[in-house]
């Protein structure tokens, strides 16, 4: 009886162990990513002026929208659809979500003592994208990379990377290391975290 109770323990843990192994599997070599996280990095300089930035072109066309601005017919980007779909090549879908609730629904905050709300930064009316007109950037400065500077960090793995970079504001001289996070999600690496 002791030897078969020891062994169903042996091979629970050994179980165990490999299904330890498999969940911390070991992250990709740098020079096997570098170029597709140098890409979406880039990316994400577009996407962050949509949603944080100074937004689309508007035009001064009177929109009948108290608030809003229609964004001009040139602009890269015409529809919720188009943002996503830009999005989507950049943000994991977590990070996304969050997005995608500010910028397209708007939130509200009624915490005891905190009252706040902020209407969606875009919205769609009779087939055209507005934007809204009151929308402060709150980003004003690009975020420049030093990409000879990356580095995987812990903790990392075959599913998720952490990236240390240095890092300045366009105009500035002040370097800062900061860490970007990854996830593999739908075949590519994609941002979990912001890049502004």
């Amino acid at each position: 009886m002791f030897y078969v109770r020891r062994k169903i323990i042996i091979i629970f843990l050994t179980a165990a162990m490999l299904l330890l192994l498999v969940s911390c599997s070991r992250p990709p070599e740098l020079s096997e990513i570098y170029d597709e996280v140098v890409s979406v990095i880039e990316a994400s300089y577009e996407i962050n002026e949509i949603y944080f930035g100074h937004g689309l072109p508007t035009s001064d066309i009177d929109s009948g929208l108290s608030g809003y601005s229609r964004v001009r017919e040139d602009a890269k980007y015409r529809s919720i659809d188009q943002i996503k779909a830009a999005t989507e090549q950049v943000y994991c879908k977590d990070y996304r979500e969050g997005l995608y609730e500010v910028a397209f629904k708007g939130v509200s905050n009624f915490t005891e003592g905190v009252y706040g709300v902020v209407k969606a930064r875009l919205i769609e009316h009779q087939g055209y994208l507005f934007q809204d007109s009151n929308a402060k950037a709150l980003i004003n400065a690009k975020r420049v990379y030093d990409f000879s500077t990356m580095k995987i960090v812990k903790p990392s793995n075959a599913k998720h990377i952490n990236i240390s970079i240095d890092s300045r504001l366009e105009g500035s001289e002040e370097i800062l290391n900061i860490t970007l996070s990854f996830v593999f999600e739908n075949g590519r690496w994609l941002l979990n975290s912001p890049t502004y």
